[in-house]
């Protein structure tokens, strides 16, 4: 009887112990948990942008080379006249802007 009380006493303070350290460690697995999907977000969010930077950056490439592409030489001569009419303008008239 004297070992049964024991073995009871004792199991009575291992499911005491156990609760315990279960309530003082269970916000410890919810953060580790919380931290790892905000981690999770974030990845996937900084993959997303990534990949609508690359986008983006081909995008612009090819604009900038249809851009390059469409000048001719015409196209160069009528900005150097028109150019040179804006320049003779701002030298007549300098507080035009």
């Amino acid at each position: 009887m004297l070992k049964f009380a024991m073995n009871i006493r004792f199991i009575k303070h291992s499911i005491i112990n156990g609760a315990r350290q279960f309530l003082e460690n269970i916000p410890k697995v919810f953060q580790a948990n919380k931290q790892s999907k905000k981690e999770e977000r974030l990845e996937r969010e900084n993959q997303k942008l990534k990949t609508m930077v690359g986008e983006l950056t081909m995008e612009l490439k090819k604009r900038l080379v249809k851009f390059q592409r469409r000048r001719s030489s015409a196209m160069e001569a009528s900005d150097r006249t028109v150019l040179t009419i804006i320049r003779r303008l701002k030298a007549e008239h300098p507080f035009w802007g």
